[in-house]
């Protein structure tokens, strides 16, 4: 598990290692993003990070205009995984 610190080195590189694995939110936008989102690199300061997308909603982020096709195609992904793990066992 990355730390914060770690976490905010690794945005900003649009690399999709841990996409779904955490999520981004900027609170001076008020939305969240995947840590490959090739929006700018948000502040420090500005940074909250989140386990799922569900908390960054709860919490009263959007999902990033940039990047919400990529969170859908993530998620889409990762059913597609669980499903055929799951597929594979039977």
């Amino acid at each position: 598990m990355l730390n914060e610190k770690e976490k905010y080195n690794f945005i900003g590189n649009k690399d999709t290692k841990y996409d779904g694995q955490f999520y981004v939110a900027v609170k001076t936008t008020g939305i969240f993003c995947l840590p490959s989102c090739r929006a700018r690199k948000p502040l420090e300061k500005n940074v909250i990070f989140y386990d799922t997308k569900k908390e960054a909603i709860a919490n009263g982020f959007r999902a990033c205009k940039v990047c919400q096709l990529l969170i859908l195609k993530s998620l889409k992904r990762l059913y597609l995984r669980d499903f055929l793990s799951k597929a594979l066992v039977v």
